[in-house]
């Protein structure tokens, strides 16, 4: 076991050498080579010039220059040229951990890939396991209700590496979820079949997004929810949760909901699946997701559901869409609109395009319950760091005004297929956020292209930790890798603050009947 610390590259580049190494020994193959070293790369880019220069063995003057032009041609000759050598040792000698707390050892275990968790996990406490975990937004949600999370699972070294270090008290399973017997996750956990209380999940959701127009029953990673439900069958836990994108609904015509319900049933669940509204549980982000909450331990799964604390938001009435999950505010609940954008990230540091540090401080002191609530007793700020748009992005977002999108951008300015599209189409593009206003759903890369990512002040997109905040992380949660692989971290997690609803509400029912 060992110590896990996401500045030091020689940490994080060890264990995406030990994946490669994993798969049938393709290192030895230059476009993996190549791959490895952009991943090295992109973990020493967020150092300190001194800092990066001693752990890779890299000169300065190296690391500046490119970290001066930051494009792949520089890459692509530091990798054919000389340093070729120092690659290899960054592979094989620099790559061992120089702070640990035990000897290291293999983290493989019986043929898996396991990382055994560097601390004591708090008993007596509700359980969680989670599956697909990423890195981690859920069982952070799960956390904050009072779960201890046992372990979890993934097959990306990069969201591993960041759920590892938020969640040193957890075992982690770097594997694919069909190589992954729920016996393992039982004798890592010391617990017996039917003792766990929750398992959680979100298996990959792009090939149920409607924004995937080539999405099918018959895609791989549609079927990844079996593997789920042949877990589910080993362990049988008290409670589950799985969560995805509303577009799971309609595949098929509706064929793998009815199959997940029903294999649910088969194994003595209660299962119900609804979308929820994140804004109706204090994240500032018109995000809606389809969760599956199910239970043996009562009749019917309908009482999981959590109950919103903000709006109600406004929503299409049941006969347009009767999987929508209702409330209404209680006798003593006042409403209250959700956490605005300006709410969220107003406190943060002014940083210019392509600007911020991996690590810095805080300009001013938080000014909204949110803020407050999400810096906690945080000192310093993580991940402020936003990507360089070129020249041609930025004449056209300086077009867009607070609220507006592309068609504020002069016509002659606008790409192809924009300049053929109507006014009322792909009305998020270009978007640049209102401080009063909710964020449109985080994606896995926040593009002008996309939606509406653009500062509501400053001509750039937002940050990580801006996006990591419209998401409800707080700011100690850290994340591992990368700009981009950073981003799609942050894209990929539910929404912690939502997760913690569910949980709470899932921890009430368990108290109720277990």
């Amino acid at each position: 076991m060992e110590h896990v610390d996401p500045t030091d590259p020689c940490w994080y580049t060890r264990d995406l050498f030990r994946t490669e190494q994993k798969r049938s020994d393709p290192i030895e193959s230059n476009h993996n080579r190549f791959h490895l070293l952009g991943q090295i790369w992109g973990k020493l880019r967020q150092m300190s010039s001194r800092s990066a220069s001693a752990s890779s063995n890299i000169s300065s003057d190296m690391l500046q220059k490119h970290e001066r032009t930051a494009k792949m041609k520089p890459l692509r000759d530091l990798w054919r040229g000389k340093m070729t050598r120092k690659f290899n040792s960054l592979g094989h000698s620099s790559l061992t951990p120089t702070t640990q707390t035990t000897s290291p050892g293999q983290p493989y275990r019986d043929g898996l890939c396991l990382f055994p968790r560097t601390k004591e996990a708090r008993k007596g406490a509700p359980t969680c396991v989670d599956l697909f975990a990423g890195a981690g937004g859920m069982a952070e949600g799960f956390r904050q209700a009072g779960f201890v999370i046992l372990s979890g699972n993934d097959i990306d070294a990069g969201a591993g590496a960041t759920f590892r270090y938020n969640f040193p008290g957890a075992s982690f399973f770097q594997s694919p979820i069909s190589e992954l017997p729920g016996t393992e996750l039982l004798k890592d956990a010391g617990i017996a079949r039917g003792e766990l209380d929750c398992l959680i999940g979100g298996p990959p959701c792009q090939s149920f997004s409607y924004n995937n127009h080539l999405r099918s029953q018959e895609d791989a990673r549609a079927r990844l929810f079996e593997d789920y439900l042949r877990i589910v069958g080993d362990l049988r836990p008290r409670s589950l949760v799985m969560e995805n994108v509303p577009g799971i609904l309609t595949i098929s015509g509706g064929a793998i909901v009815d199959k997940i319900c029903s294999s649910l049933k088969t194994l003595d669940y209660a299962c119900e699946a609804r979308i929820l509204y994140a804004e109706d549980y204090g994240v500032p982000q018109q995000r809606r997701r389809v969760f599956f909450l199910a239970t043996r331990l009562s009749r019917t799964a309908a009482p999981l559901f959590p109950h919103g604390q903000f709006g109600p938001a406004q929503k299409p009435s049941e006969q347009v869409n009767p999987r929508i999950h209702r409330w209404s505010l209680r006798r003593s609940q006042q409403r209250r609109d959700p956490p605005s954008v300006w709410d969220a990230i107003g406190d943060l540091p002014p940083i210019g395009n392509g600007g911020g540090t991996a690590e810095s401080g805080y300009a001013q002191e938080p000014l909204t319950a949110y803020q407050k609530r999400l810096r906690g007793r945080q000192r310093r700020l993580y991940s402020h760091v936003t990507p360089a748009l070129g020249r041609i992005l930025l004449e056209r977002i300086r077009h867009v005004p607070e609220g507006g999108n592309w068609r504020d951008i002069p016509f002659d300015l606008l790409p192809a297929g924009m300049q053929r599209a109507k006014a009322t189409d792909h009305t998020k593009r270009y978007g640049r956020l209102r401080k009063d206003g909710l964020c449109c759903t985080i994606l896995t890369k926040c593009d002008p292209h996309w939606g509406s990512y653009i500062h509501p002040e400053y001509d750039r997109t937002i940050s990580v930790r801006e996006a990591a905040r419209l998401q409800s992380f707080r700011d100690g949660f850290r994340f591992c890798g990368g700009l981009s692989r950073q981003f799609m971290q942050v894209g990929n997690a539910v929404p912690p603050l939502l997760a913690a609803a569910v949980a709470k509400s899932i921890r009430r029912h368990i108290r109720q009947y277990g």
